[in-house]
Order: structure tokens, then sequence, then C-alpha cells
């Protein structure tokens, strides 16, 4: 490609640099709105088929899920709520007294898992971006899983099992 040094003048570059301004500002406050799969409706993929069923509405950024013993899910939301679907609907209120999240970038509350023997014992792990200490939008949150347990719908028990070191 030969040099283009020369070939626009003063006015031709403002004009230029405004609309690629106004492109980007255009594309930046787009909304995507990504399409609803058809309810109950068959998607084909090169290898399986699939049934989509939505489970349930109203969730911020789901990451993870975990089916409780009783058949209540519990759902990661990156925000930093752990929530409850039961049947096809979403309690009202996140689980209270779960740990203060980090929630920036890819970091928030992202893992939920059962203890394998979650039905006698009640152990659920959470995996988290944790915040310093007394800042929670810092940059450079590490990780860190806790144990706990659920009772009447809020966290308690919590112990910590890993976390990265700073």
């Amino acid at each position: 490609m030969p040099p283009m040094k020369g070939e626009l003048n003063d006015a031709d570059i403002r004009a230029l640099v405004i609309y690629i301004r106004e492109k980007a500002a255009q594309a930046a406050n787009r909304r995507t709105h990504p399409a609803k799969p058809l309810e109950n409706g068959i998607v084909n993929s090169r290898e399986h088929r699939f049934r989509l069923r939505t489970v349930a509405d109203g969730l911020v950024t789901p990451w993870s899920l975990a089916w409780l013993p009783d058949g209540r899910m519990l759902v990661t939301e990156l925000p930093g709520r752990l929530r409850i679907v039961e049947g096809r609907r979403l309690q009202s209120e996140p689980v209270a007294g779960t740990p203060r999240v980090r929630y920036k970038g890819q970091g928030g509350l992202m893992e939920v898992a059962l203890h394998p023997g979650c039905i006698t014992n009640g152990w659920i792990y959470l995996a988290y971006s944790e915040p310093g200490a007394d800042d929670l939008t810092r940059d450079g949150g590490m990780t860190r899983i806790v144990r706990g347990r659920l009772k009447e719908d809020r966290w308690i028990d919590e112990q910590t099992i890993w976390r990265a070191p700073l």
C-alpha cells in the first residue's frame, strides 16, 4: 500500500476523526439483545439435538449452578449473589450471609458445588474473587474458596478452604 502522507488535508482529517468517533459512539450505545430461543423448541447442533427451556428469569449474569438434595437449584450471580430457584421460580431474595465479593471484570461470585456427602453433611462450596480488606474495587482481587451450609436459606458455618496468596 502506498504511503498516505499528504493525501488528506486538515479538514479531511478532522471529518474522518469525527466520522470514526460517531461510529464508535453508535456501536457503544447500540444494545444487543440476543434472540431468546423458542421455548421448548428443538435446536440441532452437529452432534446433538437440544430442547431449550427457561428455568428462571431475572438472574443477573448467572455463572454456576448446583442442585440441592431437596430438588432446589443454587445459582451464582457474578455480581455476588447466591440465588435459589425452586421449581421454575427464582426466590425474590438472595441467600443472606454469603461472602463479600470483588465484582470487576471476570471477578465475582463464580462457582458453587456440593460436597459429595451434602445430603448428610450439608457442605456447599463457593469460589469467588475476594476483595481487599478495605476496598471492594481495588485492582487484583484474589480467588478464595470457602464452604458453608444453608439454614433457612441463610449461609452459615463458613470455613475457608483455600485462599490465593497475595
